[in-house]
């Protein structure tokens, strides 16, 4: 028993809806489903390829049915663009001698100081520490004000002004 590649060519079959999907399985293989644009990739032994294209035809919600042409289309690009320099034929040669160049150029960039005792005290950094500010409690109150939001009004704020500017307006009259 040998194993035989049977021939086989892919329909799109255009719908207006998609409700009988069912009914189009029975024709060949359903590859593709485009919800969104409404249509099927169907794929068909290519000897029945006119009798499953007459047969969807005659569906109320086909549309239309088209033949796909990739088949016909050359899929080998290897040589499509002439004269072109393929860039993962490199010689591993000049691979070697980029490598090694740009390790002497990093090695050459950078200065190293020597192990002796006087380089080590020079390069060395002093640090600095500053100490915290002394704060009196009135600063750090200001600090809390400063961070909340002068935008964002609670009830109770809006209750407290107007709390207070009722008791400003009831000294001014009675002044």
């Amino acid at each position: 028993m040998s194993f035989e590649i049977i021939p086989r060519q892919s329909l799109i079959v255009w719908l207006y809806t998609l409700k009988h999907l069912k009914s189009i399985r029975k024709h060949g293989h359903i590859h593709y489903i485009s919800k969104k644009l409404k249509y099927v990739v169907l794929y068909v032994n290519a000897d029945q390829i006119d009798q499953t294209k007459e047969q969807l035809e005659r569906y109320h919600f086909v549309r239309k049915v088209d033949n796909t042409f990739r088949d016909d289309i050359d899929m080998t690009f290897k040589d499509s663009i002439p004269n072109r320099i393929d860039p993962n034929l490199k010689n591993s040669v000049e691979e070697e001698q980029d490598y090694s160049a740009f390790i002497s150029n990093v090695a050459a960039s950078l200065d190293l100081p020597s192990k002796n005792k006087q380089n080590t005290e020079t390069t060395q950094v002093s640090e600095v520490t500053t100490l915290p500010k002394k704060t009196t409690g009135q600063e750090v109150e200001s600090e809390t004000k400063k961070t909340t939001n002068p935008r964002k009004k609670t009830r109770r704020y809006r209750k407290n002004t107007r709390n207070k500017e009722k008791q400003g307006n009831k000294s001014n009259e009675n002044a």
